[in-house]
């Protein structure tokens, strides 16, 4: 008998129904400010998840970041570390910052010079 042969339906659907209440949840703390979004590990988010009777491993949640499930709150997991929605860093070099500076002043002098 295969795995899939024990596994009703309807208690898939009933734990995904879970998995997205626990996921509006965290949702919720994190724009009320109750989780810290910056320093939160994998481990955290993981127990968060325990605490509701949902057993993941890192695995799972590497998956279901990339599906409806997660994929509203959680944008990445860098390591150990859970990037939400939102509060993604933005890293720019020097050097990109001059490039896009650069870019924009282009941008303004063609403007004006296609106005006269």
């Amino acid at each position: 008998m295969r795995l899939y042969e024990f596994v009703d339906p309807e208690d898939d659907n009933a734990r995904a129904a879970s998995i997205i209440a626990v996921a509006n949840q965290l949702k919720q703390h994190v724009d009320q400010g109750k989780i810290n979004a910056d320093d939160f590990s994998l481990d955290q988010l993981l127990d968060y998840f325990q605490k509701s009777d949902i057993i993941l491993d890192p695995q799972d949640l590497y998956s279901m970041i990339q599906k409806p499930l997660l994929k509203g709150v959680i944008s990445n997991i860098q390591g150990d570390k859970v990037v939400f929605k939102g509060k993604e860093e933005v890293n720019t070099s020097p050097q990109q910052q001059d490039q896009q500076q650069k870019t924009v002043a282009s941008m303004a002098k063609s403007a004006l010079n296609a106005r006269t």
